[in-house]
């Protein structure tokens, strides 16, 4: 049986306090809207309206998601998930050593779908219009917002490392980031 991926336990009633003070320090701009004008989508695509989208779906933005939703429950919040599933990097040791298989490190988004005013788009996010407020979609939609999130997630820059590059990964394998699997199951043979 798969597990949902509902964001990170933090553990701690202090750090839930932090970051729901966070958010919701951004949150109160929230509330006033800038107005702009509506621009006409270019032909053959669909336009869409959400209050805050929070383009990622990693610790970062499956959390946000969580708090606006419960703390500001009058607002449209949007996750915009590219995959169907999360891979945690946070378990990768265990898998490492043994403790668990492969599997075990993988969710999916289906608790999330549940909750009651979040909207979760599967799809990836190819363009940002900033000035416009619009986000282009994979499937050639266009996605308004009012406020924006973006968690990406974070990723090895292999390249800014003298020596270091896509074939060292081969040689030299890291486990760093958790879109892959790849480089776990590389570095747990070698």
């Amino acid at each position: 049986m798969r597990k949902a991926w509902t964001g990170v336990k933090t553990g701690g009633w202090a750090r839930r306090r932090i970051v729901g003070a966070g958010l919701a320090a951004v949150g109160l701009g929230l509330f006033a809207p800038r107005r702009h004008r509506r621009r006409a989508a270019p032909r053959g695509h669909r336009r869409q309206r959400a209050g805050v989208v929070i383009v990622g779906s990693g610790p970062a933005g499956v959390i946000a998601a969580r708090r606006l939703v419960a703390d500001f429950p009058t607002i449209d919040v949007t996750l915009i998930a590219a995959d169907r599933n999360y891979v945690t990097p946070f378990f990768s040791n265990r898998y490492l050593a043994g403790m668990q298989d492969l599997e075990a490190t993988r969710f999916d988004y289906l608790a999330l779908g549940r909750i009651a005013g979040l909207r979760l788009i599967h799809q990836r996010v190819i363009a940002i219009e900033g000035d416009r407020r619009t986000l282009r979609l994979a499937d050639g939609s266009d996605l308004e917002y009012d406020r924006l999130i973006v968690a990406p997630g974070v990723s090895l820059m292999g390249d800014a490392i003298d020596g270091y590059g896509e074939q060292s990964e081969t040689v030299m394998p890291h486990a760093y980031g958790g879109t892959t699997t790849a480089q776990w199951q590389l570095l747990r043979t070698s």
